[in-house]
């Protein structure tokens, strides 16, 4: 219900169909302030009677992942990406980000890839 209400909040307008899903959605937890939210909505059934939403499937899944790249095995930056990009796609991507390049000081030992989630290189030091 946070997240819900920290990305609806800054909006200039709130859809009346959004603002019934809430109070339906906040029914459970607090029926007393969801009831009156439901009655300012110019609902007259009770809200203990009324059909719960229909979910829609396509807006729960996420287009995006979060990916961790790590040198070394030191954390150097988070991206959301795309999903399911290949390995391939993720090293061509980071090796563009200054912060992850200045990094890349000597070739590259190995690349470990958990997609979706984590791309760790290591770099073979060269001692002196």
């Amino acid at each position: 219900m946070m997240e819900f209400m920290n990305d609806f909040t800054p909006l200039s307008q709130y859809p009346r169909a959004v603002l019934k899903m809430a109070a339906q959605a906040l029914y459970p937890f607090a029926p007393h302030i969801a009831e009156e939210a439901w009655e300012l909505l110019g609902e007259t059934e009770n809200l203990t009677f009324a059909p719960f939403p229909v979910i829609d499937p396509t807006y729960l899944i996420d287009a995006t992942a979060l990916y961790v790249v790590q040198i070394n095995g030191k954390v150097r930056g988070k991206w959301e990406l795309p999903k399911d990009q290949s390995q391939e796609d993720i090293l061509v991507f980071i090796k563009t980000q200054p912060q992850i390049a200045k990094y890349i000081t000597g070739p590259i030992e190995k690349v470990i890839f958990v997609p979706n989630k984590l791309i760790n290189i290591v770099i073979h030091e060269i001692s002196v």
